[in-house]
Order: C-alpha cells, then structure tokens, then sequence
C-alpha cells in the first residue's frame, strides 16, 4: 500500500507542476496581449484619434431637442436647436460662437432664444469673440468634426465668465447632433 500511495503522491504532484505551469503560460500570454495593447494604444490611439475617443466619451447627443446630463438636462425650445444647426452647418470651415438665453427651472436649462456675439477672429481651430450679456446662460462654440473637448483656454474662458456669471455654462458643438456641456 505505501508504494502506491507513494505512486499516486508523485503522480499528484507532477499533475499539480503542471497546472501550474499552464497557469503561469496562460498569465504570461495575457500579460503579453495587454502589453502589447498597451504599445498600441500608446503608438496609434494620439491624436486625433484619441482625442475623437474623448470628445464621443465627454460629448452628449441631442435627442428631441435635449441634453440630458447627469445631473441637469437642456432643453433648446423655440426653434434654437433648428437655427443652432443652420448656424453649424453655415460655418462648417470655422469655429463659431452662439450666446444662449432662457431660464433654469428644476435643474433644467430652457433655452428660449439665441444670438451670435460679435466676432473678432475665427480659424477652423479658434473663435475669439465678445464676451456674451451677463444675463446668457450658455456660450457655446462649435469645434472641429468630432472634437468635442475642451481645450484649457476654453476651460479658462468658461471660469472667467463664471466670476460675472456663476451659473452659466459652456458648451462646445462638435457635430450637428452631439455637444459637451461643462458647468
């Protein structure tokens, strides 16, 4: 009995060895493929892919004439969605600017009406213009296709706005449909 148990002990532990050693094959390939993703990723997702992957992550699309965020919605009313996408689809060569007005009512923004401010510069990659009335509740500019995040000059502008009024928000149009919305 003892040979056999003695037998059946080393047959255990050979079968153990190599569990193991399918177990260390099986991690080391995994390993691998998430390296060698991670090469990838950090060769081909830059920009402007990356940046594209971002503003579809940050960026909301408009359904029924709404944003619907976390935490608030807007909502475009009296026909400011439709002369927004004229707007958008007019400039389609340079950024743009739009200055919202309405109410906020029970965490939703109702935009009533729209202007454009007086524009001082325009590229397809910047739009300088001036500041929107105290009384806007969204600056929105357009960028380009698909570029829906905010640069840090954006996020600056948006802050400085926010020292003369404190619950306006910024939102960046980067497709007809789709827009970033930051508070």
């Amino acid at each position: 009995m003892a040979k056999k148990e003695i037998e059946k002990s080393e047959v255990e532990l050979v079968e153990e060895v190599q569990k193991e050693s399918k177990l260390k094959k099986a991690f080391i390939i995994v390993g691998g493929i998430l390296m060698g993703l991670l090469v990838v990723s950090f060769v081909f997702v830059n920009y402007p892919i990356g940046s594209i992957l971002g503003s579809q992550i940050e960026s909301k699309i408009i359904i029924n004439s709404v944003i619907n965020l976390t935490n608030f919605s807007v909502s475009l009313e009296n026909s400011t969605y439709e002369k927004l996408k004229d707007i958008y689809f007019k400039n389609q060569k340079t950024e743009n600017a739009v200055c919202m007005l309405g109410y906020e009512k029970n965490r939703i923004y109702h935009i009533e009406s729209l202007y454009q401010p007086v524009i001082l510069s325009k590229s397809l990659t910047r739009v300088v213009f001036q500041p929107c009335s105290n009384d806007t509740l969204i600056m929105l500019h357009t960028h380009p296709y698909k570029e829906c995040l905010a640069s840090d000059t954006d996020i600056q502008t948006l802050n400085k706005t926010k020292q003369e009024n404190p619950n306006i928000l910024m939102v960046i149009m980067c497709e007809s449909n789709r827009m970033a919305v930051y508070s």
